[in-house]
C-alpha cells in the first residue's frame, strides 16, 4: 500500500509561526510552579550521577534526593535549561517542540487512518492549541513530548499493517513502534494510561496478520532494546525512580481516598470544562458501536486516574482518546468515508474546537502572558534575592518553587521537601529535622500561627519581607485579574546556636 503524503509545508509554516509567536510569553504566561521545577531538579541530579548532590526534593527516609524512572523526560527538560539558563525558557520552548511533534505524528497518523488532509491537520491544529494542553507545555512539562512518541509508535504500527503480510519492509517499523513506545514510557509516568491504544493497534495488526508471535516480539524487541539503550548509564537513578515510584502512587492513593468520590466528580468535570467541545463530541463518537474498543481502552484510563489523584495534567491523558474518536466521524478504520451525517457533525466540531483553542490558547493565555511581561518574567527575582539571601551554598527552604530558578543561577543549596512535607506537614519531627539544618527558610505570605511557632522553636527569626507588594498580576484591557505572580516572600533566618 502506498504511503499516504503527508503535508510538510503546513507542519513546517505551523512550527516557525508557533515558535514565533509563543516564543514572546514562554517566560511569562505561567509562573514557575512546582510540576516544572520538580521535573528540571530530577533531570539536574539524575545527571550529577555518582557525584555529591543537594536534592531539591529529598525523601524523609533516607535524605537522598528524589529521582524518576522516567528519565528522559527530565533529563531532556534540564539538557535544555542549562541551554538557556539561568532562564527557564529552555524547558518551555523544549515542551512546545514536544507539542508540535504530537501535532505532527499526530497528523500523519490520521492520514494512516485514511483521514483526508484537510481535516488531518484541521484536527491537528485543534490538539495543538487545545485549552487543556496548554498549561502543560506552558509550564514545561512533558506531556506533549509523551504524546508525540504515542502517536510516532501507533503510525508505525499502522504502517507496518498495512505492508502485505510477506512483505519485510513492515518489519522496520514495527521495529520502531517499539523504539517510540519505550521512549513514550521513559519520557513521563503517565505515558502507562496511553498503553491502551497501543494494545488496539498491535490487536488489530496481530488478527489482520494471523500470526501473533512474530510481530509482538518484534515490537518488544525493539522496546527492550531502545529502553536498555536509554537506561543503561543512569541504571543506579532508574532503579532509585522505580522506588520513589511506588512513594509518589502511596501517596496519590492517599490523596485519592482523602478527596472522595465527590470531589474527584468534580476535579473531572472541572478538567472536562477546560475543553467541552472535544469531550462532548468525542464521548459522542465513543458511544458508536464500531468504537467500543476505543471506549474500553478510555474507561481503563479513566479508572486509573480515579485510582490515583483526578486533576486537570491527569485527565488530560484522556484526549487521545476522545481525539481519535472524533476523527472516527470522518472515515472508517478500514480508510472508508463515514456516512455523511456524521461527517457533518464531525466538521462543526472541529470548527468549534479550533474556535475554542483559538480563544483560549492562541489569543488569551498570549494577551495575558503580554501583560506586565518583563515583570512575570522570573529572572526579575534573582537581584532581589540576592540582595536579600546572597549567593552561595546557603541551604535555603521553600515554601513555594517559584524562586527555583533564581536560587539556581545564586547557587543556592535549594529544598522543597517530599513525602516528609505531606499530611500533617510542620508539626511532624521528620518535617522539623530536616528543617532544622536550613539556613534561611522562605514562606510565600505570612505564616500561620502554628508555622510561626514551629520554626521560632526551631531557631528561625523573622528578618525581611521580599516583593512587599506582592509581584505582578494579570490585566487585560485594562482590567486585572487572577493571583499575583510571584511574592511577597517573608525571609526567616535560623540563629546559629
Amino acid at each position: 500500500m502506498e504511503s499516504p503524503v503527508f503535508p510538510w509545508r503546513i507542519w513546517c509554516a505551523t512550527a516557525v509561526i508557533a515558535v514565533i509567536f509563543f516564543s514572546f510569553t514562554l517566560t511569562s504566561a505561567v509562573p514557575v510552579w512546582v510540576d516544572e521545577s520538580m521535573i528540571v531538579e530530577i533531570g539536574r541530579v539524575t545527571l550529577a550521577g555518582d557525584q555529591p548532590v543537594f536534592g531539591f526534593h529529598q525523601r524523609s527516609d533516607s535524605h537522598r534526593p528524589i529521582y524518576a524512572y522516567a528519565l528522559l523526560g527530565n533529563i531532556l527538560q534540564e539538557i535544555a535549561f542549562r541551554a538557556t539558563a539561568p532562564s527557564n525558557a529552555g524547558p518551555r520552548l523544549s515542551a512546545l517542540l514536544g507539542q508540535l511533534a504530537a501535532f505532527g505524528w499526530f497528523v500523519y497518523y490520521l492520514r494512516l487512518r485514511g483521514l483526508n488532509v484537510t481535516f488531518s491537520v484541521l484536527l491537528g491544529l485543534a490538539l495543538l492549541i487545545d485549552p487543556l494542553c496548554d498549561i502543560s507545555w506552558r509550564g514545561g512539562r512533558v506531556d506533549a513530548w509523551a504524546f508525540a512518541f504515542l502517536f510516532a509508535s501507533l503510525g508505525a504500527i499502522r504502517t507496518a499493517r498495512d505492508r502485505p503480510g510477506g512483505d519485510r519492509r513492515g518489519w522496520l517499523p514495527l521495529f520502531l513502534g517499539g523504539v517510540a513506545a519505550a521512549a513514550g514510557f521513559l519520557s513521563w509516568p503517565s505515558f502507562a494510561m496511553l498503553s491502551p491504544l497501543i494494545v488496539l493497534e498491535l490487536g488489530t495488526l496481530v488478527m489482520q496478520r494471523r500470526a501473533f508471535l512474530f510481530p509482538i516480539c518484534l515490537f518488544a524487541v525493539g522496546g527492550t532494546l531502545a529502553a536498555a539503550a536509554m537506561i543503561a548509564p543512569f541504571h543506579r537513578e532508574f532503579v532509585y525512580g522505580l522506588s520513589d515510584a511506588a512513594l509518589l502512587t502511596v501517596m496519590q492513593a492517599k490523596m485519592s481516598r482523602g478527596d472522595g468520590i465527590r470531589e474527584q466528580l468534580q476535579g473531572l468535570l472541572l478538567s472536562f470544562a477546560q475543553t467541552p467541545i472535544v469531550v462532548a463530541a468525542g464521548l459522542c463518537a465513543l458511544a458508536r458501536r464500531r468504537n467500543r474498543l476505543l471506549l474500553a481502552g478510555f474507561l481503563v484510563t479513566l479508572v486509573f486516574i480515579f485510582g490515583t489523584k483526578v486533576y486537570r495534567l491527569r485527565v488530560l491523558y484522556l484526549l487521545p482518546y476522545l481525539y481519535l474518536a472524533v476523527a472516527s466521524m470522518f472515515c472508517q478504520d478500514d480508510g472508508q468515508p463515514a456516512r455523511f451525517p456524521w461527517q457533518r457533525a464531525g466538521a462543526w466540531a472541529v470548527a468549534l474546537m479550533l474556535f475554542a483553542g483559538a480563544s483560549f490558547t492562541v489569543a488569551g493565555t498570549t494577551l495575558s502572558g503580554l501583560s506586565d511581561r518583563s515583570g512575570k518574567n522570573p529572572l526579575a527575582l534573582i537581584e532581589p534575592a540576592r540582595s536579600v539571601i546572597g549567593g552561595g551554598p546557603v541551604r535555603v527552604f521553600m515554601q513555594e518553587p517559584d524562586l527555583y530558578f533564581a536560587g539556581r543561577a545564586l547557587g543556592w543549596q535549594q529544598f522543597y521537601c517530599f513525602d516528609g512535607c505531606w499530611g500533617p506537614g510542620m508539626p511532624t519531627q521528620t518535617f522539623q529535622d530536616l528543617l532544622s539544618s536550613m539556613d534561611i527558610a522562605i514562606f510565600r505570605r505570612e505564616p500561620d500561627a502554628l508555622t510561626s511557632r514551629v520554626i521560632e522553636k526551631l531557631g528561625f527569626r523573622f528578618g525581611i519581607v521580599m516583593l512587599p507588594a506582592g509581584g505582578h498580576q494579570s490585566s487585560l484591557f485594562g482590567w486585572s485579574y487572577g493571583p499575583r505572580s510571584y511574592g511577597p516572600y517573608f525571609i526567616y533566618r535560623r540563629q546559629q546556636k
